[in-house]
Parts: structure tokens; sequence; C-alpha cells
């Protein structure tokens, strides 16, 4: 499900999934890239972090995850800082599996962007 201009980017890049968001595994790596959404608070993007949260559960179960020696989470939106849209829809999505009171899953590397500017926290 792709909503404003994500139709473009999946015409540029293109996942076999149809997802912007999924997990992959290189050698001894975990990958796991979240999109977290766009510009726009609607309701559609609060379904899309739903479904998000949902498949994350479901992939960190995975054997690819689960044996992986490092686990790097690539973020659209930023996870710490100032309480924006961004954070929250990171929050949402990661919600039950790293982040939240009782999160099931750890992460080595986290890294997120979509603020602008630098920042290390």
């Amino acid at each position: 499900m792709h909503i404003f201009y994500w139709e473009a980017f999946f015409e540029v890049f293109p996942h076999h999934t149809g997802r912007s968001y999924f997990l992959v595994r290189y050698g001894d790596i975990c990958f796991v890239a979240l999109d977290g959404g766009g510009h726009h608070i609607t309701p559609e993007m609060h379904l899309l972090y739903a479904e998000e949260n949902q498949w994350l559960k479901e992939a960190v179960k995975s054997p690819e995850f689960q044996s992986a020696k490092c686990r790097i989470i690539l973020a659209h939106m930023p996870a710490m800082g100032e309480k924006s849209y961004g954070t929250n829809s990171f929050l949402k999505i990661t919600d039950g599996v790293f982040t939240g009171k009782n999160p099931s899953e750890k992460a080595d590397i986290l890294l997120s962007g979509h603020t602008h500017e630098a920042s290390i926290t």
C-alpha cells in the first residue's frame, strides 16, 4: 500500500515485497529497514504504523533475525529527540519490539534520519 509520493519511490527503488520496510540478512548482520511514513499525518498513516508494527513483530521471530550476530535498524524517522511526528511514528512502529515498557528484542545499532540535521544521542 503506497500513498502520497511513495509511488515514485517504488518506481525508482522497487522491492519484491511491495513494502517500504523489510528485513534482509547480509552475512552475520541482519538489517531491519523501517519506514515510518511521510510528512502528512492522516488516518491512513496510523493504519500503516499498525501494519508495520505487526509485520515487525513477526519479522523479528525469523531465523534471519534471531541468529544474527549483529542487528542494525535503519529507520526513516528518528527514535529520540524532541517529541514530534517523526519520533512518535518510530515509537508506534517499534512498540513492544524495540521500544515500550517491555521490548522483546534488542538491536546493536540504530541509524535514522529525516530531521535534516546531524545529531548524536
